[in-house]
């Protein structure tokens, strides 16, 4: 009963200013995976099961090494320095073993980098401002002296509960739930200190920042344990305490803001909501918290299953949706296209992946910025010469020697004396022959 009243507060989800991801993410990607195993892999431990354990911690580095190594590190320390949780961590170790020789078979199986680099090179001064324009979660020094605070406090919130719960726990979960949020706290620091000091190029690939996952998970966890027990106690006062830092987290992780007097509204709800939940988890009995647990998680199943159908249904209705299928059945496949009035928007990438038709340039492609600096080159000057600042007639005539051949504008941007060959409610998709061979200067309707 009361691993899923936790289970049920973690899933509640948060959402990290400065790395930008989320702790519970919706989007079936490798790091999501393999967080999720890795969660999976610390609960086979406490329970004992080192084999299953490290199975799920195999898994979760084919997944995501990035993810799954602060695991193996607690793992390897435990076994080095604790003679009581000595005889489990052995057992997993073969099978670590044996899953860096498969991750080590797979690196040899795939081609070469196209721009290879020695080890300890730097990020050049242009790539850098490139990435810090485009990248700014991954250059910690963009946003640590605004959220460090909230982390380091969140993170004291973690291993104060920890304290109060360790009575409760064995060994080797004591391990993971004092030493994760450590190395999630270290990597911020690491990360500082190889990218945005020393520019090792390797680091806006790995991303090392984005451990800070695992302080806010963690203190979900053991903050929610700390606050569901000190309500089974009747220590209403604490329990309020340890729950209001659970449920502030999917309002924001910003959790020093709450005191400021602008958020004492959503502070006061919080409180009243953590009050409301210690009353109820302290007074029902057993079997109607039981009950409990198991019909909330039937609820939120339901609930993100119509959320996940509506979400779907969102965006065949989309517009974009229909200039896919339009493109799809009417331009061949090689068609450059390009939205030029989009800005930072998400949707021409949401149109590049529905069409299957080249986009000239998008913000969400500049992500691939850490990763090659060609790339990253090459994607500053098509956004600079077509997307980056205001867009006019007069920028759209510059862009017509370019290799795109077709244009989508917002309807607002609408062009006089040329006709679109397609259109939807919001966009509309100019063919750039038509633009080019225009009698007249190219305006806008709202200046007609």
């Amino acid at each position: 009963t009361l691993a899923l009243l936790v289970a049920i507060l973690f899933g509640l989800g948060a959402y990290l200013h400065g790395p930008d991801i989320p702790v519970v993410d919706p989007e079936p990607i490798p790091r999501t995976f393999a967080f999720g195993l890795v969660l999976l892999g610390i609960g086979l431990f406490a329970q004992q099961k080192p084999l299953l354990a490290a199975l799920a911690g195999g898994l979760a580095l084919v997944y995501d090494m990035r993810v799954a190594l602060p695991f193996w590190a607690v793992v390897v320390l435990a076994f080095l320095f604790d003679r009581q949780s000595r005889h489990l961590m052995r057992a997993s170790l073969p099978i670590l073993a044996v899953f860096a020789l498969l991750l080590a078979n797979f690196a040899q199986l795939q081609p070469g980098l196209p721009q290879a680099k020695a080890l300890f090179d730097r990020v050049p001064a242009t790539i850098a401002d490139i990435q810090q324009y485009r990248l700014s979660n991954v250059w910690v020094s963009s946003w640590a002296r605004a959220e460090m605070w909230h982390y380091l406090a969140i993170w004291i919130c973690g291993l104060w509960a920890t304290v109060r719960i360790r009575n409760q726990l064995n060994c080797q979960t004591r391990w993971f739930l004092v030493m994760m949020p450590v190395i999630g706290i270290s990597s911020v620091l690491a990360s500082y200190l190889l990218l945005d000091r020393m520019r090792w190029f390797i680091i806006p690939a790995i991303q090392p920042a984005q451990t800070v996952i695992f302080v806010v998970a963690f203190a979900s966890v053991t903050c929610g344990i700390a606050g569901i027990r000190a309500a089974r106690m009747r220590q209403h006062c604490e329990a309020v305490a340890w729950l209001s830092v659970v449920l502030a987290f999917p309002v924001s992780t910003r959790v020093l803001d709450f005191l400021k007097p602008g958020k004492l509204v959503y502070a006061a709800v919080i409180l009243t909501v953590s009050a409301v939940f210690t009353v109820a988890v302290a007074r029902w009995r057993e079997k109607n918290i039981e009950a409990l647990s198991l019909a909330v998680p039937i609820v939120v199943m339901l609930w993100a299953g119509a959320l996940s159908g509506a979400h779907r249904q969102n965006i065949r209705a989309s517009p974009v949706a229909e200039i896919s299928d339009w493109a799809g059945q009417n331009t061949w496949g090689g068609s450059m296209f390009l939205f030029p009035d989009a800005g930072r928007a998400g949707y021409p990438g949401m149109f590049r992946a529905m069409a299957k038709r080249a986009v000239w340039v998008d913000w969400t492609t500049g992500e691939q910025a850490a990763y090659f600096d060609s790339f990253a080159d090459e994607w500053w000057r098509r956004w600079h010469d077509t997307m980056e600042g205001g867009f006019s007639t007069e920028r759209l005539r510059s862009m017509l020697s370019l290799p795109i051949d077709y244009y989508v504008l917002k309807r607002a941007d609408a062009l006089a004396d040329v006709r679109p060959v397609f259109t939807t409610r919001e966009l509309l998709v100019y063919d750039a022959r038509d633009l080019r061979t225009a009698r007249l200067p190219l305006r806008f309707t709202r200046a007609s």
